[in-house]
C-alpha cells in the first residue's frame, strides 16, 4: 500500500499572486496554487522598510519582490505545491494536492484564500462590486524603437491608458525597443469591435508616432493577454475567509510582523544578486 503525504497546518494561504505572496511572508503561512501570477513588469510597490528585503530604494517594482518572496518562501519550506500541482481538490478541513503520478494531503485549520480558481471543487458565494479586465496588447516595433522612457500614460481614458516600453528579445541591442498596450475594459467594451486588436495596433502606432523622433514608426501585433481584474465581494464561511487587499495594502497592514520569513529573507539579501 502506498503512503500519501500528509501534513497539519493552523493555516493556508491560497493563491500565486504578489498579495499572497506577501501575505504569507508576514505571517509565515504556507502557501499552494496550481501555477505563477506574477505582477506586470512595470508595476511597483512602496516599501517604506526596504532594509528588510535588502533594496536600497523604497518604491520597488512588483515583479522583483514577488521573485524575491519565491525565494525565502521556497527556503523556508512554505511553497507547499509551487511546481508540482496539476490540480488542488478543496475538502472541508483537507486540500488534496494532486500531483501527475500522486497526491499529498494537507490538512488545515483555517484556509485564506486571495485566488479561488485554484481550488477545484471549491463552491464559494460572491457579489461582483466592479467588472473589469486588464488588457496587454503586445507589439514588436519594427521601425522606430529607440525610446529612453520606459512608458506613457494618459490618464483620461482607460482603452490604451499606458504603453509601457520593455528590451526586445528580437535584437541584442539594448537601446532597441518593444512595447505593450495596457486597457482597462468592461465586458461590454472588451466585445467592442472597436476596440479590438487591429484598431489598438492603429491607435498605439499613431500615438508611437507623435510622441517619438520617428515620423514612421512601424509596429506588428505579437499576442493579446486578458486578465479578469474585477473587484467581488466574497462570502466568508466558518474557517474560510477570503481576501482581495492588493500589495500595499498588505504591505501597509501586516509590514510591523516580526516573522522567521522575515529574518530569512535579511540573511538571504547580503547574496550580491538579491541586493542590487
Amino acid at each position: 500500500m502506498k503512503i500519501r503525504p500528509e501534513f497539519h497546518y493552523d493555516k493556508i494561504v491560497v493563491g500565486s499572486g504578489l498579495p499572497a505572496l506577501l501575505y504569507a511572508f508576514l505571517h509565515d503561512y504556507p502557501v499552494v496554487f496550481k501555477e505563477a501570477s506574477p505582477p506586470f513588469f512595470g508595476d511597483t510597490i512602496k516599501l517604506d522598510k526596504p532594509e528588510i528585503f535588502g533594496f536600497k530604494e523604497e518604491e520597488v517594482k512588483q515583479i522583483k519582490l514577488w521573485t524575491l518572496l519565491h525565494i525565502v518562501l521556497g527556503v523556508k519550506g512554505l511553497l507547499v505545491s509551487a511546481g508540482i500541482s496539476t490540480g488542488i481538490r478543496y475538502e472541508p478541513n483537507q486540500l488534496r494536492v494532486i500531483t501527475n503520478n500522486s497526491f499529498m494531503k494537507l490538512n488545515y485549520k483555517e484556509l485564506i484564500v486571495f485566488e479561488p480558481e485554484h481550488l477545484n471543487s471549491f463552491d464559494y458565494h460572491y457579489d461582483i462590486i466592479e467588472e473589469k479586465y486588464e488588457v496587454l496588447d503586445w507589439f514588436f516595433i519594427r521601425e522606430g524603437a529607440k525610446w529612453e522612457i520606459e512608458k506613457l500614460e494618459f490618464q483620461e481614458r482607460n482603452y490604451v491608458k499606458q504603453i509601457w516600453f520593455h528590451e526586445s528579445e528580437r535584437v541584442t541591442k539594448p537601446f532597441l525597443k518593444d512595447c505593450v498596450a495596457r486597457s482597462y475594459l468592461t465586458k461590454q467594451e472588451l466585445d467592442d469591435d472597436t476596440m479590438g486588436v487591429g484598431l489598438t495596433r492603429v491607435r498605439v502606432q499613431q500615438i508611437l508616432r507623435e510622441k517619438g523622433t520617428d515620423q514612421y514608426a512601424v509596429i506588428v501585433f505579437d499576442e493579446r493577454e486578458i486578465k479578469n481584474i474585477s473587484t467581488y465581494k466574497y462570502h466568508d464561511k466558518e474557517n474560510i475567509t477570503f481576501l482581495n487587499n492588493d500589495p500595499q495594502e498588505i504591505w501597509d497592514n501586516h509590514k510591523n510582523n516580526q516573522t522567521e520569513s522575515i529574518k530569512l529573507c535579511q540573511k538571504l539579501h547580503t547574496l550580491p544578486e538579491l541586493s542590487q
